[in-house]
């Protein structure tokens, strides 16, 4: 791919993100988003909610103030599927398309380069925006249709909740009645317990090196995104 590209949105996976692509490549920081789609024509929008995504492009200094037309909007945000919608449509009369990819991986995976983005575009546009998600992650699944990558997005997090309270209260019920927490970790992750939860992101301080949990909680999908995404 050629030209510039850009992200809005440098929190604990987006600054991941965009170091695993752009570290080498003398990335500048705009002001402003509009700056941004002054320069660029392939914007990628990472931020916390929907109404933070309707404001990137509808701000006074938003993206759609500087939109050149045809510019690829990719929104890889977990958000409402409605509001997908609502804001394709206001980038469809910039003459301009927006397509979801919200990604899976963690943190973690942000930082390895190994996400999985979960695109809901058409083949014509999800060809374009591989070109530039390829290089963030390492699988990138098309949905075929608008809305369908939060979709699946939203159905995968409800089952990452699920695992994660059930692999916590597992670890704590099995450390207070005297199990070595690794020895029990070990145990579950080669049994009918295993999940991602418990084998790549374990809870628990020391069980698993370089995960929030062993950096005293810091980074990682806190509590409170979860919950935003649960009620979605």
């Amino acid at each position: 791919m050629t030209g510039l590209v850009g992200f809005v949105g440098l929190g604990n996976m987006g600054a991941f993100m965009i170091l695993e692509q752009f570290k080498s490549l003398g990335a500048e920081v705009a002001k402003h988003p509009a700056d941004i789609s002054a320069a660029s024509m392939m914007i990628v929008t990472m931020v916390p909610e929907g109404k933070d995504v309707k404001d990137t492009f509808t701000a006074d200094n938003g993206l759609l103030k500087n939109n050149q037309e045809g510019t690829l909007y990719i929104d890889s945000s977990t958000i409402a599927q409605s509001d997908v919608f609502d804001i394709a449509k206001i980038v469809k009369k910039h003459n301009s398309t927006f397509i979801d990819a919200p990604v899976s991986g963690g943190v973690t995976g942000a930082e390895a380069g190994t996400l999985t983005f979960i695109i809901g575009a058409d083949n014509e546009n999800y060809g374009k925006a591989c070109e530039l998600l390829q290089h963030m992650g390492k699988n990138l699944v098309k949905c075929e249709k608008l809305g369908n990558g939060q979709a699946a997005k939203i159905c995968n997090n409800i089952l990452l909740a699920i695992q994660m309270i059930g692999v916590s209260e597992a670890m704590n019920l099995g450390m207070k009645m005297g199990l070595d927490a690794k020895l029990l970790a070990s145990i579950i992750n080669t049994s009918t317990g295993r999940c991602w939860s418990g084998d790549i992101y374990n809870p628990v301080p020391g069980v698993i090196e370089g995960v929030p949990s062993s950096r005293g909680y810091s980074g990682g999908f806190g509590n409170t995104f979860i919950a935003k995404d649960l009620a979605l």
